[in-house]
């Protein structure tokens, strides 16, 4: 974030996975480090050497799903040594540790650098409920806060997060491997459209629906029953390559959460590997 009354600035790092809106990585000076997708004719970094359109139509045409991996040990030494030379502080927001190796590679990689301030934060959530992490973040910084007190609020911000997400099938789930090929091959059978949370072993099913319409009201009633009698500080809709379906969830929210901001955004090539085409996501974090 820019430099102001004379402090040093505190660089925001983050990944795709956060699903973040273009809009906002932008107007807080966010910067991502991509991760890598593995076709079989090779491996291409998100957003730099495979565009958003160019990995979809890849994506609709490939008979197997290509893998992903989160950036290496190297990599995050190499951006923590050369990149925000005027910043005191690096912060990372990751996905949660039990889903993705990103978190422990940059920690190994943030022993390597003790010459800068790298502060690593396992947001426990993925896509957009890391990113609404990342937005008060960022906000609070604006308004004026110091490193530690964004830390503070930062330390508090994942037990408010949801997140929840519903694949149209359940073919990438099984192609990538997030489900067991049994599980995974029965629900296909049965026509079952699931609705997945983060558990204490990663990715794990939390409803099993019939279709993509009780998806979405499943997530919409978990999303309240989250709340509770809380309000929403944020909300976050994302999809992966499904503009439509998330405006038309974009409208309900709006509806039953008046005067709530709504971030909205692609998933990412990360979560598409695994959820496929037309998949839906909600977030919430629940004011403090």
């Amino acid at each position: 974030l820019p430099e102001e009354n004379g402090m040093a600035p505190i660089a925001l790092v983050t990944a795709s996975t956060s699903s973040l809106p273009p809009e906002i990585i932008a107007s807080h000076n966010i910067q991502l480090i991509p991760f890598v997708i593995q076709f079989l004719d090779g491996n291409y970094k998100e957003g730099v050497d495979l565009s958003l359109a160019d990995f979809y139509r890849r994506l609709e045409l490939a008979e197997t799903v290509p893998s992903t991996a989160p950036t290496s040990v190297a990599q995050y030494i190499q951006h923590f040594e050369h990149e925000h030379p005027e910043a005191e502080a690096i912060v990372v927001f990751h996905v949660a540790d039990q889903i993705s190796k990103s978190y422990a590679n940059a920690v190994q990689a943030a022993e390597r650098v003790p010459q800068r301030r790298i502060i690593n934060i396992d947001s426990h959530s993925f896509s957009i409920g890391t990113g609404l992490q990342i937005i008060e973040a960022a906000k609070a910084l604006q308004l004026g806060a110091t490193l530690d007190e964004m830390l503070q609020l930062v330390e508090k911000l994942s037990a408010q997060t949801i997140m929840l997400f519903a694949p149209t099938s359940v073919r990438y789930l099984r192609m990538s491997g997030r489900l067991g090929r049994v599980p995974a091959l029965a629900a296909s059978l049965l026509g079952i459209q699931p609705v997945l949370g983060l558990g204490a072993q990663g990715m794990e099913v939390v409803d099993r629906t019939r279709s993509a319409q009780a998806a979405r009201d499943s997530m919409l009633n978990q999303l309240r029953e989250f709340l509770g009698q809380s309000r929403a500080a944020a909300l976050g809709v994302v999809h992966t390559n499904a503009p439509e379906a998330a405006a038309a969830l974009i409208t309900i929210v709006r509806e039953q959460f008046p005067n709530v901001p709504v971030y909205s955004s692609d998933a990412g090539p990360i979560l598409a590997v695994h959820g496929g085409p037309g998949a839906l996501g909600l977030a919430a974090l629940r004011a403090r």
